[in-house]
């Protein structure tokens, strides 16, 4: 859980570096070969890059305000 929320800000910055700038994010090999399959990143791209991230700000905003409740 340490590594929860550094790892989910990664993956937010690196979804808006595939999504917005789709040019640098064609560059990075292993995104290239999502960008390929369009069913497919377009999945990982609401999941893991967009969803995640603000699924886990949500529950640590959740467990703050009961923290200082």
């Amino acid at each position: 859980m340490r590594y929860f929320y550094p790892v989910t800000v990664v993956l937010y910055m690196i979804g808006c570096l595939v999504c917005s700038y789709y040019e640098v994010g064609n560059h990075i090999p292993f995104f290239k070969e999502f960008l390929q399959y369009p069913q497919l990143f377009t999945l990982i791209r609401r999941v893991v890059l967009m969803g995640l991230p603000f699924f886990s700000m949500g529950y640590l905003l959740q467990n703050f305000r009961h923290r200082t409740s």
